[in-house]
């Protein structure tokens, strides 16, 4: 009888745990939804990673107006997402630290994201496993000055580019896609639906 309450304490305890699991991984995606229209209706936002090792994602509401002309304005938005990952063993040593601030436009009617571009990124990676050929320590960052005007273009003007990572095997110079900006610099206009590159 005992045996029997002892199992049925445990299952409660478990199902406590898991419950509570359950809860903390929502409260993790409610981090990443804007809520408008009191209340009735939100913004679901992707999560934006390059390591997938983030562990805080913040927004800022920064301005809004009507880009693609459909008589509702757009929001823009600054979001942020940091984290980091230390793992350290016998036959292996990994310490990464990356942030990450992005601009955003999204259009709340048809809730989708009409343009986006990374701000700035910062990575510190330092990384050893003796079973792979992956292994490397150093850091880049850049960052670019991104802004929308009052006729609806976005200006984005690269600041930064720095990158100094070298490989634990050979010892010489390597470069990281991490590192590398997708986003060009230059005038983006609506355009068919998209925002894209034009020539000034």
């Amino acid at each position: 009888m005992g045996l029997t309450e002892t199992h049925i304490k445990m299952k409660h305890l478990l199902l406590i745990i898991f419950l509570i699991g359950n809860l903390s991984s929502l409260a993790q995606q409610h981090r990443l939804v804007y809520v408008y229209n009191a209340g009735e209706d939100s913004l679901h936002f992707p999560e934006l990673s390059t390591l997938g090792l983030f562990r805080v994602h913040n927004y800022l509401l920064v301005d809004s107006l009507d880009v693609n002309g459909d008589g509702h304005p757009e929001m823009v938005f600054h979001r942020y997402f940091s984290g980091s990952e230390e793992a350290h063993g016998g036959t292996f040593d990994i310490s990464t630290k990356q942030e990450i601030s992005a601009f955003e436009i999204w259009d709340l009617q048809t809730k989708a994201c009409l343009f986006s571009g990374i701000m700035s990124m910062v990575l510190s990676d330092n990384r050893f496993d003796i079973h792979s050929s992956y292994a490397h320590n150093g850091y880049c960052r850049y960052s670019n000055k991104i802004s929308i005007l009052n006729d609806g273009r976005v200006l984005v003007e690269a600041l930064e580019r720095l990158e100094s990572f070298e490989s634990r095997i050979t010892g010489g110079p390597i470069s990281l896609p991490e590192c590398q900006c997708a986003l060009a610099e230059g005038t983006y206009l609506w355009r068919d639906g998209a925002f894209v590159l034009v020539e000034d």
